[in-house]
């Protein structure tokens, strides 16, 4: 007969805190270490910073990341530790044979990984709050930060150890549990980037660089996500997330939990219809390390990967897969899965190849573009930068206004139109970087083979030049000293109204020069040398143009001492002779 009288049960939870209390004492002791007692023999150092950086605040308990992998790794080790019953026949048979429901067993178990990981928690922000009432700490971090740093870790934890409970319902293996944590965790955010690193250089116009926004947004959904502190400038909807990740991964670990069959404790899958999903799914995860392995070792750079390859190691995927659910070596009689598999990658494969679908041969609406960029490279933050900060980086521009971005259109389908080179056609190409902010908020981003010069026409723009030299075309103001490199005094670095004086220079030379004069480096003609391959195929004169360097120090209210830096060469004749005017070249 079960008791149904309440949803938690007493007994059980006193259980476990009995079994696992010594998890919550380690994690206790160590994460004083690693917290309060840090910050008390660092007292003096922390006042002193505080002292001399008053409108700087620290953050101490937000900017402390060792105590985020302890976290961590306490809530997964509760959350495998408080239902470890499960995935033991005789211990799963006797906790259900207790006169209590299965709703009573589970929420008492995800009580006491509560309980056990709360009190560590609880007791640390107990004494750093004594350091703040006390110990002198008032100054290093308020009362209001302490429960921050307290609410966080909960929270963060809470949905770390639901979400184990969760992926341990699913197995009778607590080993399995373990890899299953990180696997579905991190997974999707590996499967994503090895595509990526597959497809870049074969996929006409795909470019693994344009996966920084997915790949940032898939680490952000990681239930286990560092801790967002409301008093250090948070991602603001991560902490409302793992509100989320609790109810749901609570909820449905309950729904499962229901479901599960006693005996299925030892299996590597606990239900027989997600057996198809981790088949295929390790089957396709192994295909797809193992040939980014290969294609890496064998320094592949452009074109398909070997598609035998991809099936070799598909093959050896779905047998390791397979041997584990039958816990059995004899396979052999299962060999059509794995054929239609292989299959499914040869249809894809060819569909890549081809460009099946057209990727990378469109050019978006001019009227659905918010802002365009194109560079020689690609500047991994470039969409979040402001209209008045441009790229600061020569080789790229940011570019806002409709006519620069319709240059950026055109010079896309050229270089649609002209393809991807092969042979000697690549002679002298590198790749050029074109990309788009829609107006949907959705971003474009496209890589081809092509010739710089290509880009000169739209470096050459008032605009593009504002985007690459923000410094010193939009904001000189902010432009503290300049200092040359080498120089010749002394004292080579420029203030006050020699500074004025350089900034003018420089500006006058920018105007004036084409971006061909600004970039120019070195000669180099371009001819093909008999018996040396393609890479070799350009050939470099042996005069260098002289280039020099100058230390950019500039104003930041948001951060101290920021230094920038900005080269130039022969072609900037106004720099150059004041420059020797004043002494600082000593020519």
């Amino acid at each position: 007969m079960t008791s149904k009288t309440f949803w938690l049960k007493g007994g059980i939870i006193r259980h476990n805190i009995k079994r696992f209390w010594w998890v919550s004492a380690i994690y206790t002791f160590v994460l004083f270490l690693c917290e309060p007692y840090i910050d008390l023999c660092n007292r003096a150092s922390l006042l002193d910073r505080l002292q001399r950086f008053p409108d700087v605040k620290l953050h101490v308990l937000a900017n402390n990341e060792i105590t985020f992998p302890l976290l961590i790794g306490a809530a997964i080790l509760l959350g495998i530790c408080t239902f470890r019953y499960l995935q033991s026949t005789r211990s799963a048979t006797l906790f259900h044979a207790l006169p209590q429901t299965r709703t009573q067993l589970y929420l008492s178990g995800v009580a006491s990984g509560f309980i056990l990981l709360a009190v560590p928690i609880l007791l640390n922000g107990i004494i750093l709050l004594c350091m703040n009432l006390f110990g002198g700490f008032a100054t290093v971090f308020t009362p209001l930060q302490i429960a921050d740093w307290v609410g966080s870790q909960l929270l963060t934890g809470m949905a770390t150890m639901c979400f184990t409970i969760f992926v341990g319902i699913f197995t009778g293996n607590s080993a399995a549990q373990l890899v299953y944590v990180f696997a579905v965790s991190f997974v999707p955010l590996g499967v994503v980037g090895l595509l990526s690193e597959l497809l870049d250089g074969w996929l006409f116009g795909f470019t693994s660089a344009g996966m920084n926004q997915t790949l940032e947004l898939l680490l952000e959904l990681v239930p286990m996500y560092y801790p967002q502190y409301l008093t250090a400038g948070p991602i603001w909807w991560i902490p409302i997330l793992a509100g989320v990740y609790i109810l749901l991964f609570g909820g449905l670990g309950l729904f499962f939990y229901h479901r599960r069959h006693t005996e299925r404790a030892g299996d590597v899958v606990a239900f027989s219809w997600i057996r198809p999903v981790f088949l295929y799914g390790v089957t396709f995860c192994v295909m797809l390390l193992g040939t980014s392995f290969f294609t890496e070792i064998s320094g592949r750079l452009h074109g398909a990967p070997n598609v035998f390859i991809m099936l070799l190691f598909a093959l050896i995927g779905y047998a390791v897969a397979k041997m584990l659910l039958l816990k059995s070596f004899r396979i052999f009689t299962y060999y059509k899965g794995y054929v239609v598999f292989g299959v499914l990658v040869l249809l894809a494969f060819f569909a890549v190849n081809s460009n099946l679908f057209g990727f990378g041969t469109h050019v978006p609406e001019a009227d659905t573009i918010e802002k365009a960029y194109v560079g020689d490279f690609l500047l991994v933050d470039w969409a979040k930068r402001e209209p008045n900060e441009g790229s600061g980086s020569e080789g790229a521009a940011i570019l806002r206004e409709a006519a620069e971005i319709e240059m950026v259109r055109t010079l896309h389908g050229e270089l649609i139109q002209v393809g991807k080179p092969e042979g000697d056609e690549r002679l002298g190409t590198q790749t050029l970087y074109v990309a788009y902010q829609l107006t949907s908020g959705r971003r474009v981003v496209r890589a081809y083979e092509g010739l710089g010069e290509k880009l000169h026409p739209i470096f050459d723009t008032d605009a593009a030049k504002d985007s690459m030299f923000p410094n010193f075309r939009l904001h000189p103001e902010n432009i503290r000293y300049l200092t040359v490199l080498p120089g010749d005094r002394e004292n080579s670095t420029i203030y006050g109204e020699e500074k004025e004086e350089l900034v003018s220079c420089i500006q006058a030379d920018l105007d004036r020069l084409s971006y061909q004069e600004i970039s120019d480096r070195f000669v180099y003609r371009k001819e093909v040398a008999a018996g040396t391959p393609a890479s070799m195929n350009v050939i470099y004169e042996d005069k260098m143009v002289d280039t020099y360097s100058m230390e950019v120090g500039l104003d930041a209210t948001d951060r101290a001492n920021e230094v920038v830096w900005f080269q130039f060469n022969e072609n900037f004749t106004e720099t150059l002779g004041w420059l020797r005017a004043k002494g600082y070249l000593g020519e």
